[in-house]
């Protein structure tokens, strides 16, 4: 953890893979290697990261806002979109899933339910 609070994420992913060869059942592991992988740009290691961690752990918010973003990309969107709302289901309110599903729909050009949803977050 002291690299990714550092900002060195590039240094942060070996301990992160050797703690998963021990003990591959933790959810929160492959979570913080997906965000590690989303700040070095890596979004399809981070797609695979945040699907094991909602594998282990299917209930977790921000392990679908993580899915979201790392899929927040032309051809993906909707997938993209699943993945906000389900984190909205699970914790509602929360503010940076609303915004990024706005975009999403945005661009989907679903201006109403876009509308909708950012008028949501701004209130």
């Amino acid at each position: 953890m002291a690299y990714c609070e550092l900002g060195e994420f590039d240094l942060a992913v070996e301990p992160f893979r050797q703690a998963l060869s021990l003990g591959p059942e933790f959810a929160e592991v492959y979570f913080t290697l997906g965000q590690v992988y989303a700040e070095l740009g890596q979004k399809e290691k981070a797609v695979l990261a945040a699907r094991d961690a909602l594998r282990l752990d299917p209930s977790d918010p921000d392990a679908y806002l993580l899915l979201g973003w790392a899929l927040h990309e032309p051809g993906t969107l909707v997938e993209a979109a699943a993945a906000y709302e389900k984190s909205l289901e699970l914790k509602p309110g929360q503010l940076q899933a609303l915004a990024y599903l706005g975009d999403a729909y945005f661009q989907l050009g679903r201006l109403e339910k876009a509308r909708e949803i950012l008028s949501h977050a701004s209130s």
